[in-house]
C-alpha cells in the first residue's frame, strides 16, 4: 500500500472498524459511500481481516449478544438480520447457539408481562392474540411461544 490517497483510506477504514463491531458488509457499504472503486475497497476489506480490525465471526456474536440484551430479540430476528448483512451460517449457527438461555426467557417474560400491562382492558382471546402477534414480531420463535407463553 505504497499510494498515500489508499492509505488514508485505509486509515479511515480502521478508525470506522475500531469504532464499533462492523461485518463486511457494513464495511463495503460505507467504502462505497466514500467513493471507494471496488477493487480497492476489496483490497481494503482484506487488510482489515488480516489486523484484525474485522471478523464475521465476531460481529455474529456481539450482534446477537447486544439485540438479546439491549433489544429482547428473538432468534429468528437475530438470524434473519445476520442473513440480511451476508454473514456466513456457520457463525450465525455458533452465535444463536451461544445465547444464554435464562436471559432469553427472562427478556420473554418481560414482553410477556409488558404487553400484558398494555392489554388488559382487552377480551382475553384477543389479549392473547396481540401478545402473541408481538413477540413474533420481536422475533420469537412460534414452538418456543407455545411452551413457555401461558395466559
Amino acid at each position: 500500500m505504497h499510494d498515500p490517497e489508499l492509505k488514508k483510506i485505509v486509515l479511515k477504514a480502521e478508525k470506522y472498524c475500531a469504532a464499533e463491531e462492523r461485518c463486511k458488509n457494513d464495511l463495503l457499504v460505507k467504502l462505497a459511500n466514500w467513493g471507494v472503486e471496488p477493487e480497492k475497497a476489496q483490497t481494503i476489506l482484506e487488510h482489515l481481516e488480516d489486523e484484525n480490525f474485522l471478523s464475521e465471526k465476531r460481529f455474529a456474536k456481539m450482534y446477537t449478544t447486544s439485540k438479546v440484551n439491549q433489544n429482547k430479540w428473538g432468534k429468528v430476528r437475530i438470524e434473519l438480520e445476520l442473513m440480511k448483512r451476508n454473514i456466513p451460517e456457520k457463525y450465525i449457527s455458533e452465535a444463536i447457539n451461544e445465547i444464554d438461555e435464562e436471559k432469553y426467557l427472562k427478556n420473554f417474560n418481560v414482553l410477556v408481562s409488558f404487553k400484558s400491562k398494555e392489554s388488559l382492558d382487552l377480551n382475553p382471546l384477543i389479549r392473547k392474540q396481540k401478545i402473541i402477534a408481538f413477540l413474533i414480531s420481536k422475533g420469537y420463535e412460534e414452538d418456543y411461544i407455545q411452551q413457555n407463553f401461558h395466559i
